[in-house]
């Protein structure tokens, strides 16, 4: 044989090798097995019921793993900064920490800012960690392809990977409490985000603002619920008391036990006694409401009904001679007279044992015990007896409280599962241009914001 037939006999041995290879690469050597749903095996060990195992001397040897994991000695800073230079980082992936929000940080104590900085550079070297393990998953994919565990080291390795991004946002969000709390001891974090810095700083500041005023509607109703007695000199004197429902209570307790002694001095006294003696003390009725017992002690009944005012729920109805004085449609007319009537398309389910409201904390207990009694003193909901309850089913949602940018509190009733079985009528708000096509020069406008606007419709 020539030596031109053997350098084509050679180059054909060559291409035939190079295209099985290259088939090897286009249609790798499948890694499962051939039934798919078949959770893949990682390892080799045994995770259950055995949760332990024993390396072999050489892997001891090479891993350094007689090493303590939590109480060795740091090591050193040099050795450190070897061993991650050895490593080069990933392109655009960041692996310093994230900056302290600024507001936060003048408002951070010596011990706050020591704290920060610690789990800053805590961060750094949690992030270091990923340097070997991402160039020893591009040194398998790169320089062994072909073998047939490729799969589950990859999966081992970003397992491992995992680990170690989650701890770096576990430090995040220590960090970010540290920036809470700095501002207020009582705030924590609620939500999770990444950014440049912590959290953005609009939800930064919208979170503050949102606990700053929980925390304020939480007193207000802690206050209310627990009244203070002041009594001068230690004893008690009814007219020294501050307006409020202590005030109020104590005046109902006395008028019940004036009313209590005018019934027993009735039973005791003869029939022809003049009734005129006991006239004005029979006319304190022990069935005044809260609303109309007056401030000071010495006023009469006749000075306690003309300060009861109508309760907020349906109090609309009452002015409906007022309304007919101007012209309404139809429908107004109907709803001011007799209410309005919910439209179902389909009866909702009723029950008989309701479930109870789970408040979303222990802070919204008091607020929404405290929104509860709101609505009963307005008369804008009744209480129902367990009694009632067991015998008459009825539909029930649960309802929550959200607090308001004023400091107070806004109830919140989650109607979802009702709203399913309403119809709900096409209805368009006027825009500002329809409202400006009614205004003509030298007209009045005013503004009328009601409070508690919906509760005044029957």
């Amino acid at each position: 044989m020539s030596s031109i037939e053997q350098q084509l006999a050679a180059m054909q041995e060559q291409m035939a090798t190079l295209q099985a290879q290259l088939a090897q690469v286009v249609n790798p050597t499948p890694m499962q097995s051939v039934d798919d749903a078949a959770p893949a095996t990682l390892h080799s060990l045994s995770t259950r019921p055995h949760y332990e195992w024993t390396p072999s001397e050489t892997q001891v040897n090479i891993m350094n793993m007689d090493v303590p994991i939590h109480t060795s000695k740091p090591m050193a800073t040099a050795d450190r900064k070897a061993i991650i230079e050895a490593y080069p980082p990933v392109a655009q992936l960041e692996y310093r920490s994230a900056a302290t929000i600024p507001s936060a940080e003048k408002n951070m104590n010596k011990g706050q800012k020591i704290e920060d900085n610690s789990l800053k550079h805590l961060q750094y070297q949690a992030s270091a960690i990923l340097r070997p393990i991402d160039v020893l998953a591009y040194e398998m994919l790169t320089q062994d392809p072909n073998t047939p565990h490729l799969e589950r080291f990859c999966t081992m390795l970003a397992d491992a990977r995992s680990l170690v991004i989650d701890l770096c946002s576990t430090i995040t969000q220590t960090r970010l409490n540290i920036a809470y709390r700095s501002v207020d001891p009582s705030f924590s974090v609620k939500t999770e985000s990444e950014v440049g810095y912590i959290v953005p700083l609009e939800e930064f500041q919208q979170s503050i603002s949102q606990q700053a005023a929980a925390k304020k509607a939480i007193r207000e109703a802690s206050a209310l619920r627990r009244p203070r007695r002041r009594f001068p000199n230690g004893t008690p004197n009814p007219t020294s008391f501050s307006n409020g429902w202590f005030q109020q209570q104590q005046q109902l307790q006395q008028q019940q036990q004036l009313h209590q002694q005018s019934q027993q001095q009735q039973q005791q006294f003869s029939t022809t006694q003049p009734q005129e003696e006991h006239q004005p003390v029979s006319s304190v009725a022990p069935t005044t409401t809260l609303p109309a017992i007056s401030s000071a002690t010495t006023s009469s009944p006749t000075q306690h009904n003309n300060t009861t005012t109508d309760p907020v729920g349906g109090r609309l109805n009452r002015y409906y001679s007022n309304w007919t004085k101007i012209p309404i449609n139809s429908f107004v007319d109907t709803t001011i007279q007799h209410g309005y009537k919910i439209q179902f398309h389909s009866t909702p389910p009723t029950t008989t044992t309701p479930t109870s409201i789970h408040p979303l904390s222990q802070d919204q207990v008091p607020l929404i015990d405290q929104t509860i009694q709101d609505l009963l003193d307005k008369q804008a909901i009744e209480l129902v007896s367990s009694d009632e309850v067991q015998q008459t089913p009825g539909f029930y949602s649960s309802m929550f409280v959200i607090p308001k940018k004023d400091g107070g509190i806004r109830p919140v009733f989650n109607l979802k599962r009702l709203n399913q079985y309403l119809h709900a009528p096409h209805f368009k708000m006027d825009t500002l241009r329809e409202v400006s096509l009614m205004i003509h020069r030298n007209d009045y406008l005013v503004s009328i914001d009601l409070s508690d606007a919906f509760l005044h419709v029957q």
